[in-house]
């Protein structure tokens, strides 16, 4: 016989087998093959061997075979008419059995026939009448060893022929009725083999080898789950894909599954059942009832990424809308696993909506957790179905073909607000249906800020304020105050206002400060950036410290948007000064007056416009504005020489080409306040000092009136002016480079006290240093210095009072000297003409009596206060200038202290005339020895005024000098207080100390207090 091949499923053919001798007596091989075949595959008999037909899984059927003569001696004559391949067809004698091995999916295999057999011979006398039947002698059987599984099992023992079984009797033994193991034969492992078939009671068919109900408690192989899906009653079948827990091996028959769940696959228009099974499906169960599945949970992603959500906080109107973008909803089991098996027959939607806070108001916190908030117009919300790219009715999305997930895009239209919502409303899910899938405020595309009746003007290019007074008043661009009332549009990049936006207090107006303007900077700003403004000043009740800076805008700081406008009707300028300032109009997240000016880097960015703005002005041009002072006033004027006009105990003139012994000053006033702290918090704020065209008898040009000034010159960038007739000089008049020591700005001074500016040597010079010039005035104005202006409005500005440039007064004439001898002489003069520009109080007589040898005998020396043009430019001694004759009234008290313990010393002076760098006042203070005894060398005064003096002690003495300190002055009638405090360790007199000193006789007093 040949080998044959047992050939399954997807075998890609079955091998010629190599060809052997055979026992023709008893139908035995005598050699093993030679083949390359797997042995345990390949078997070797005589030509009475059957016809068989190994048919594996997806065959069709098993066609019927020919029949083929045989002899007496069990072999066949010929070889058979068959439609088989050759390579699977044998041929055996006729005794032998068809036999058909039938696979999965192939028609089912009928109960075998009954044939007769020569017992002596083991060959039967028929033939099977089907080619799927068994047929075989009594003696020999080819069926393995089979397991009855129940008591109640009748359990029989079927024997079947095979080939190569020996001619002995085939039979069992079973001690339990159950297991069944074949004897005789060729044993156990050879091809006598035995079957059980099982009948239930009143059945006559059963399954061979194994069994009809009842539990198969030997049984230990897998049981499966399986998982079919009905989609218009169309099945499909999942197992491990989309299902937990699908494998199990049986204990005793029973067959648990305990962590069975659906996995990654949900449906609810459609239905899912359940079937279990083992051996490959050959057994398997009926389908369970229909049920559905539903997802446990969803997420929304940005469309191709793994970043949940609507990304972002901020969003700009662009085009008219603003994109919100792509994304993906996904569903999720309650296990956490994506579920993959969902289409768009499967009923799952998601409906999308666009929320605001309560009553519409998008600066309100209320949101949709909160159950507090409105719904905003679907006409504004625009979800397209991106399945489709078309435009979702009623904004609802269905799941895009099989992908089981959800793909829109979202868009907002004609609304811009601080606190918008997009909430994702699943249809079926079983925990919370709907869920807040982004948070984010709108901005404008563009903002406007309109003013003046019925809004009329709008800022802009050409129209943007360049100069407001602080505490001003209402009015037309650069008159007074803030022009107003103010309107903000919030618009649409195309311009169109945004009518749908509403907001409680939630847009804000805040005061800018360029970060390049500062105090006594010198230069005009260029502003490239800026931040909140500060308080520079305060009233005592409003902008308190320097870190404040709601106050700096007076009115009503924030508004409410309704219908896309925001109206601000008395806002003014509050507690500021100078250059570089600009208004912010912002989108308020806070919907309150208490935040600060948001810091942007373009505009439009964070809902916000500046004035002026950056998109039509020019850096350092007209890119901010300058705030002029409300009112400067004249804290001293010029003065010092000549006649006390007004008697104040100040003469009213000053000398020609003099630096004037009372130099004038400047403080800055508010409405109602003055800039009196040294916050510095104000910007530059230029200064000029200016002969008034109104002086002069309405002519200063007459007499080549011009001043000048080394230290402090007239202006910040100007050393001279010069008088000038007709209108009013603008204010960049003075220009150029002063190259001066000090800067000529209004800054916090210390001799002030305040803002303001304090100039330390102008001088009036004119065209001949013999001509004085009567009612001269000084003007003084602050404004800004990059503006050519004659517009009285842009500048702020103060006259101080009337004085007279003077001339020295002319030497007397007709000087006539008698002598009488040694008893002495007589001189006799003519006064020269007295004018009030040639003031003469009085006459000096020096005398110095010649001595050879003595230095300097009878020479001149120079008097630094005049020139040669007066004739006395030179002087034999020492008059007021030198020191001489001058006094002050100090107010002196003391602590109140045992004698000999240290003392407070308080002293309080007002200056009856200004003193200046290097003056000094001596004091005597009494009680020699002793209050100064043990004085600290390394005291230090205190008091509001200490730092403009030095001071000195002789103990022995008791003299305090006061020196005023480099860089200060002591301002005419400007209160000074000083003290030594008791850390200086001044002594009161008396007490043992003093006694030991000087005796118990000797009194000892203080001056009086």
């Amino acid at each position: 016989d040949p080998w044959e091949h047992d050939c399954g499923c997807q075998c890609n053919s079955c091998e010629a087998v190599a060809s052997c001798s055979c026992d023709q007596t008893f139908g035995n091989s005598t050699t093993l093959p030679n083949t390359a075949l797997d042995l345990s595959l390949a078997t070797c008999g005589c030509q009475c061997d059957p016809w068989i037909h190994d048919c594996g899984c997806g065959c069709e059927s098993c066609e019927t075979k020919s029949n083929c003569s045989c002899n007496d001696s069990g072999n066949s004559s010929t070889f058979p008419n068959t439609q088989y391949d050759g390579s699977l067809a044998t041929c055996g004698c006729g005794c032998d059995k068809w036999e058909h091995d039938c696979g999965c999916e192939c028609p089912s295999c009928a109960n075998n026939a009954t044939c007769e057999c020569d017992q002596t011979n083991g060959s039967s006398s028929t033939v099977p009448s089907l080619a799927t039947d068994y047929c075989g002698c009594g003696c020999i059987a080819h069926i393995c060893e089979c397991t009855c599984a129940r008591d109640s099992c009748d359990c029989q023992c079927e024997q079947e022929c095979g080939c190569n079984c020996t001619r002995n009797e085939c039979g069992y033994d079973s001690p339990d009725g159950k297991n069944f193991t074949p004897t005789g034969g060729d044993g156990p492992g050879g091809s006598c083999k035995v079957s059980a078939n099982c009948y239930d009671a009143g059945q006559t068919t059963g399954h061979p080898g194994f069994y009809a109900g009842g539990l198969f408690t030997s049984y230990s192989g897998p049981i499966t789950a399986s998982l079919v899906k009905y989609v218009n009653g169309v099945a499909s079948t999942f197992t491990s894909d989309y299902l937990y827990g699908y494998l199990v091996t049986p204990v005793s028959a029973v067959a648990s599954f305990p962590n069975l769940a659906v996995k990654a696959a949900a449906t609810i228009d459609n239905a899912f059942t359940l079937y279990f099974s083992a051996v490959s499906e050959f057994f398997k169960t009926n389908e369970t009832a229909s049920f559905q599945s539903i997802p446990d949970d969803f997420k929304v992603f940005q469309a191709n990424t793994s970043s949940e959500n609507i990304p972002g906080s901020i969003y700009q109107v662009s085009e008219g809308k603003v994109e919100l973008g792509n994304f993906t909803l996904k569903f999720y089991g309650s296990q956490g696993a994506l579920i993959t098996n969902a289409t768009e027959l499967d009923g799952f939607n998601v409906s999308l909506i666009l929320v605001t806070g309560e009553g519409g108001d998008s600066s309100s916190t209320t949101s949709y957790d909160d159950e507090t908030y409105s719904t905003v117009d679907p006409a504004d919300f625009y979800v397209v179905d991106k399945s489709s790219n078309a435009e979702a009715a009623d904004d609802v999305v269905g799941i895009n073909g099989d992908s089981a997930q959800i793909d829109f895009s979202l868009a907002v239209y004609g609304h811009v607000g601080y606190n918008f919502q997009v909430v994702a409303i699943v249809n079926r899910i079983t925990t919370t249906q709907s869920r807040v899938i982004g948070n984010f405020r709108i901005d404008p595309g563009h903002m406007t800020v309109s003013f003046g009746q019925d809004y009329a003007q709008t800022f802009g290019s050409g129209l943007a304020p360049k100069v407001v007074r602080v505490n001003g008043e209402a009015n037309a661009t650069d008159v007074d105050g803030l022009p107003g009332p103010l309107r903000l549009q919030l618009e649409d990049d195309m311009g169109n206002v945004m009518t749908k936006s509403t907001c409680t207090n939630c847009a804000q107006i805040r005061l800018l400060q360029c970060t390049d303007s500062f105090a006594a900077s010198a230069s005009y700003p260029t502003c490239a950036s800026s931040a909140q403004a500060y308080c520079a000043a305060t009233d005592g009740s409003k902008c308190t410290a320097s870190d404040q800076f709601l106050d700096t805008l007076s009115g009503t700081t924030t508004a409410s948007v309704v219908n896309g406008t925001a109206e601000f009707t008395d806002i003014q300028l509050a507690y500021v000064l100078g250059a570089g300032y600009k208004l912010q109009f912002t989108l308020n997240p806070a919907g309150s007056g208490t935040t600060e000016a948001f810091t942007v880097t373009s505009p439009h960015a964070n809902g916000e416009i500046q004035v002026p703005d950056d998109s039509y002005s020019v850096a350092g041009v007209n890119n901010s504005f300058f705030v002029r002072p409300y009112e400067l006033e004249v804290s001293q004027d010029p003065a010092g020489d000549g006649v006390d006009n007004n008697m104040d105990g100040v003469p009213d003139a000053v000398a020609i080409g003099v630096p004037f012994r009372v130099q004038p000053a400047v403080e800055v006033k508010g409405d109602g306040y003055y800039f009196d702290r040294d916050w510095n918090k104000h910007g530059f704020a230029p200064v000029t000092a200016i002969i008034s065209s109104t002086a002069c008898a309405g002519d200063c040009t007459v007499n080549g009136l011009s001043m000048t000034g080394t230290i402090t010159g007239v202006s910040t960038h100007g050393k001279t002016y010069t008088a000038t007739t007709g209108s009013l000089p603008a204010i960049n008049y003075i220009s150029g480079n002063a190259s001066t020591v000090d800067v000529v700005d209004l800054y916090y001074d210390t001799t002030l006290k305040g803002v303001g500016q304090l100039w330390r040597d102008l001088q009036i010079d004119t065209a001949s240093s013999y001509t004085g010039q009567e009612d001269v005035v000084l003007e003084f104005r602050c404004g800004p210095n990059n503006i050519n202006v004659t517009d009285t409005y842009w500048y702020t500005s103060v006259t101080g009072d009337l004085f007279d440039v003077m001339g020295g007064p002319d030497p007397p004439v007709n000087l006539r000297v008698s002598n009488y001898d040694n008893l002495g002489f007589r001189i006799e003069f003519d006064p020269a003409p007295i004018l009030r520009t040639k003031p003469l109080s009085g006459y000096i007589i020096e005398i110095d009596e010649c001595k050879t040898g003595v230095p300097y005998s009878c020479q001149s020396i120079a008097n630094p206060y005049y020139s040669a043009a007066y004739g006395i430019n030179t002087i034999l001694g020492s008059d007021l200038t030198r020191g001489g004759g001058f006094a002050e009234e100090i107010l002196v008290d003391y602590s109140d202290v045992a004698a000999g313990e240290p003392m407070e010393i308080n002293m309080t002076l007002t200056p009856s005339r200004s003193l200046y760098a290097g003056d000094s006042l001596v004091l005597f203070m009494g009680a020699p020895n002793v209050l100064f005894a043990n004085f600290s060398s390394t005291c230090a005064l205190s008091g509001d005024d200490a730092a403009l003096v030095t001071h000195s002690v002789d103990a022995t003495t008791s003299q305090l000098t006061l020196t005023v300190a480099s860089g200060s002055n002591l301002i005419a009638r400007k209160p000074v207080f000083l003290q030594i405090p008791l850390s200086c360790n001044a002594l009161m007199p008396g007490g043992a100390g003093a006694e030991a000193r000087y005796g118990s006789n000797v009194s000892y007093s203080l001056p009086p207090v």
